[in-house]
């Protein structure tokens, strides 16, 4: 498991270099994304690979900053895709520099919403120089689903398996998988994330967390994943996050035999939860955290320091609501997440494993 874990860490160390590799193997144009708005497969249909930024971390541990992390991108991408509306990005889509790309993500879901984001998808692609969404190549997209299928499969299915078998694992190396999953070309990483899943099949299973104590961690951009091993130190596990780097991204696969497949992947897009810049919160509850009782959730803990300003903006309202449905809503700082939580489960009585 270390010795995987040391290779990925150090591809993510290299990986302009690797992102430029695979344009001059494959002649596929390269554009970064700062999260997965973007259907990656749609792009791959046209020869554009589409990798996530890494959250570049400096020598001396502080965070990089939105902008100087599109900045280094553009060193190695033809363009950066942005969402419109992104507050984390905000300033960076006001630069107005030409390849930086704004992207708008319909709102709602459903046939109107799927309808929108095919017009959306459309003026992508004629910026990126294509005539248009309606020369996509059907043969290319089946192929491209298949590969990012099995990328998305690979990622749940670790996800999957360290809850199960979690010492062998930490939560911080889990968002490290994730992290490569979304930032290095498929072909570079199938296999390891594959060897990561026989790895985890040799540990044995984990004993039983009190439901009490299963978390959802919410938060934005979590650059330094260490404040999930503190939250389970503190005697929870975390099974879930909605984040702008974690596990979420991989929840929609496609069906690529489908007859209507470009049309599928409107569908399925449409109902993404996504983040409070893009999606008003009664949206996204009804998406998202409405039926976490339902999938043994109890907590939400609330990394408020991560956040943008449209999270933070939307943070007491869905602590409202989460109260409404049973769920427990903790806030903390990443700083001291661990004492806080241990203090919380003390005063609450929640039952130990």
């Amino acid at each position: 498991m270390e010795r995987i874990l040391d290779s990925l860490r150090e591809q993510l160390g290299q990986w302009g270099m690797i992102a430029r590799g695979h344009a001059d193997r494959t002649k596929n144009r390269v554009v970064g994304t700062v999260c997965d708005v973007v259907p990656r497969e749609i792009l791959e249909a046209f020869g554009v690979t589409a990798l996530h930024l890494p959250l570049l971390v400096t020598e001396g541990g502080s965070t990089v900053s939105s902008e100087d992390r599109i900045t280094a991108a553009l060193e190695v991408c033809d363009w950066v895709i942005v969402p419109e509306g992104c507050a984390a990005y905000r300033r960076a889509l006001e630069s107005n520099t030409e390849r930086i790309i704004s992207f708008v993500h319909p709102r709602g879901y459903g046939e109107d919403a799927a309808i929108a984001l095919h017009n959306s998808l459309d003026s992508l692609i004629q910026r990126l120089g294509f005539e248009g969404i309606d020369r996509i190549d059907p043969e290319r997209l089946t192929l491209a689903v298949a590969e990012y299928n099995t990328i998305r499969r690979l990622a749940r299915g670790i996800a999957s398996l360290r809850h199960q078998r979690r010492p062998a694992l930490l939560q911080s190396d889990l968002m490290m998988v994730f992290e490569v999953a979304g930032a290095l070309p498929s072909g570079v990483v199938t296999g390891a994330l594959a060897g990561i899943i026989d790895a985890l099949n040799a540990y044995p299973a984990s004993e039983m967390m009190p439901v009490e104590r299963t978390v959802l961690v919410r938060g934005g951009l979590i650059h330094k994943a260490d404040v999930l091993d503190d939250v389970e130190r503190a005697g929870c596990v975390v099974t879930e996050d909605d984040s702008c780097n974690g596990r979420r991204q991989f929840d929609v696969s496609h069906n690529p035999e489908s007859r209507g497949l470009y049309y599928e992947i409107l569908e399925a897009l449409s109902y993404r939860p996504l983040c409070p810049s893009l999606r008003p919160l009664r949206e996204r509850f009804d998406l998202f955290y409405r039926d976490l009782k339902n999938y043994g959730i109890r907590m939400v803990v609330f990394l408020q320091d991560t956040m943008d300003e449209a999270m933070l903006a939307e943070m007491e309202a869905l602590r409202i609501r989460l109260m409404r449905t049973g769920v427990d809503p903790v806030v903390v700082n990443s700083a001291d997440a661990g004492r806080a939580l241990s203090a919380y489960l003390t005063a609450t009585g929640t039952p130990s494993p």
